[in-house]
């Protein structure tokens, strides 16, 4: 007899039956070695279709959710990483920190391996979340510090001033020498105009020195008005010797921008978080019980 008390499929019945072993195990046949009809066979794997295309939208459904809470902040979260100021006051290693979140992007890829549990679906938010926040506090924290010393005259107080400020006095002891008659090939009589500082024969002995902190004053003077970091100084690299006031404070409020940025980047994860606390019990843990409910077509008591 059928566990519900009509015709089995197995045993060539009218009509078939859903079984309790799940909708992706075939109809096992109770007659040893008898054949089962064609037409039912049909009807098992057309049970089986029904639940591969469940599980396929749900799996897109959890890859689609993932997407849109975590792309637009994880492109946002690079744009402003890869700043020039942000990228020198900064750093760039604390990126490396989002290989979680393409990780946590990737998650849904692995319901073609199991079923989905639902401390699996909490974890792909709650992972890449907490990464962004944590990303986002180490990057206020370095960027509001520079906010707050670079607009003073102190050259020395932090490392990335002080390396700034003894590239610049050597760049510009080179342009000096540069720009004499003494320094040129020709001989004594004929001044050097250059361009700019990189033309100077000696600016490779220095820049093995001084690389990373020539390269942002050169960047500093392409985007901004400005030469040097804690005093006014002629300009080095575009329109060489022409005076114009230091960068420090310039940067400093440039730089303002992406601090508030990632402040929303910071409340954007905490709100995600907060909201995952009343979406455990309200949705997913009911969307989780009618979702296996359906595909092992096993009654799941909600706890």
């Amino acid at each position: 007899p059928s566990p519900r008390g009509t015709s089995d499929p197995c045993l060539g019945g009218a009509r078939p039956v859903r079984t309790h072993v799940g909708c992706a195990a075939p109809c096992l046949s109770k007659l040893g070695g008898r054949r089962r009809p064609l037409s039912e066979g049909m009807k098992d794997l057309d049970q089986e279709g029904d639940c591969a295309r469940l599980h396929r939208h749900f799996a897109v459904g959890h890859a689609s959710f993932v997407l849109l809470v975590f792309l637009p902040p994880l492109a946002l979260t690079i744009s402003l990483a890869s700043g020039p100021d942000v990228a020198f006051f900064a750093g760039t290693k604390l990126l490396v920190a989002l290989v979680a979140v393409f990780a946590a992007l990737a998650l849904p890829v692995m319901h073609a391996c199991f079923r989905p549990t639902q401390r699996f679906l909490l974890t792909s938010v709650w992972a890449p979340a907490a990464v962004f926040a944590f990303v986002a506090i180490m990057y206020r924290r370095r960027i509001n510090y520079a906010i707050q010393t670079l607009p003073g005259p102190e050259c020395y107080d932090t490392p990335e001033k002080k390396g700034l400020d003894m590239a610049y006095n050597a760049a510009n002891e080179l342009y000096s020498h540069c720009q004499g008659a003494d320094a040129h090939p020709l001989g004594k009589g004929v001044v050097d105009q250059v361009a700019s500082v990189k033309e100077c024969t000696r600016y490779q002995e220095i820049e093995r020195e001084y690389g990373r902190e020539l390269r942002y004053l050169e960047t500093l003077e392409q985007r901004l008005p400005c030469a040097g970091i804690c005093y006014g100084h002629r300009r080095l690299f575009v329109h060489p010797g022409v005076q114009a006031p230091a960068c420090g404070p310039i940067v400093a409020a440039g730089i303002r921008v992406p601090a508030k940025f990632f402040t929303a980047i910071l409340a954007y994860s905490v709100v995600v978080m907060l909201l995952l606390i009343p979406a455990q019990y309200l949705v997913l843990t009911p969307l989780v019980v009618r979702y296996n409910d359906a595909l092992l077509n096993k009654p799941m008591h909600v706890p």
